[in-house]
């Protein structure tokens, strides 16, 4: 099976928001400084101290699966990859020197294989599309502050601004590597939906696209969208997400992308 190569689900607002805080004039010297403060390494430090590493002994299963994803990828040095308590299902990339992967407790106990398998597609992804950099340098502005050799005020907006567009890059990418959209779909609001709550079922697509077709329609799409990506919030709204998948796929370039991947 072919690798999926990055330039196939790179969101194009993602990759411009990673273009633009390349640019920032001394974003060399912030590298050199998290480098030389030896800062990744005490983040090293403390995972490795107090989370614990998933490796082929203690979940076998989950480990092959995080294999597949990084062959699939073309991420030859399999990332350290953490789990972290927390009852939120998310996941987290970061690291300039040796990208590490935090994922929610949350996600072992309610996901199912297969859902897990898709989920964790995302910070795979991102670390070929340089996420894990954008995100070690997210952590040291809002940890140190006036302590760094580049103005806070030059990066903050700029990350905070990409951190929202990663998202679009993340389901694209399950996307592809899953073929699958109504689990795409599912993960995007996973978490948000009761399913096994009594007397109420899970949304199906077609109710969930019904909402976002709506959402798109509230004062005009492209004023809400604008709208969200403002709000204060590192992700964008579930129902932006829906739709700019929908779109994706019904314009025919998913299709496209696919084929060209044969």
């Amino acid at each position: 099976m072919s690798t999926i190569p990055v330039e196939s689900y790179l969101y194009p607002e993602d990759k411009a928001a990673l273009d633009r805080i390349n640019k920032v004039p001394g974003i060399g010297k912030l590298m050199k400084f998290v480098s030389k403060n030896g800062i990744e390494r005490f983040y090293d430090f403390m995972l490795f101290s107090s989370m614990l590493k998933i490796t082929e002994k203690n979940a076998p299963k989950v480990y092959d699966i995080y294999r597949k994803i990084c062959e699939r990828f073309d991420v030859k040095k399999i990332p350290d990859i953490y789990v972290t308590r927390n009852y939120y299902i998310k996941t987290n990339v970061f690291g300039v020197e040796t990208p590490k992967i935090l994922i929610s407790s949350t996600a072992f106990e309610e996901m199912s294989e297969r859902e897990l398998e898709v989920f964790l597609v995302s910070d795979i992804a991102g670390i070929k599309a340089g996420h894990g950099v954008m995100s070690m340098l997210q952590m040291v502005v809002n940890s140190y502050g006036g302590a760094l050799p580049v103005p806070k005020a030059l990066l903050a907006a700029p990350l905070y601004y990409w951190s929202k567009q990663r998202y679009y890059t993340y389901d694209r990418a399950r996307m592809i590597y899953s073929d699958d959209y109504e689990l795409v779909m599912k993960l995007i609001d996973y978490g948000n939906i009761p399913e096994t709550a009594p007397g109420m079922n899970a949304r199906t697509i077609e109710e969930r696209m019904v909402q976002s077709e709506e959402f798109r329609s509230m004062g005009g799409f492209s004023q809400v969208s604008r709208s969200a990506k403002t709000l204060d919030n590192d992700a964008p709204w579930n129902a932006d997400r829906a739709v700019q998948l929908f779109n994706w796929v019904e314009s025919g370039l998913y299709s496209k992308v696919k084929e060209e991947l044969l």
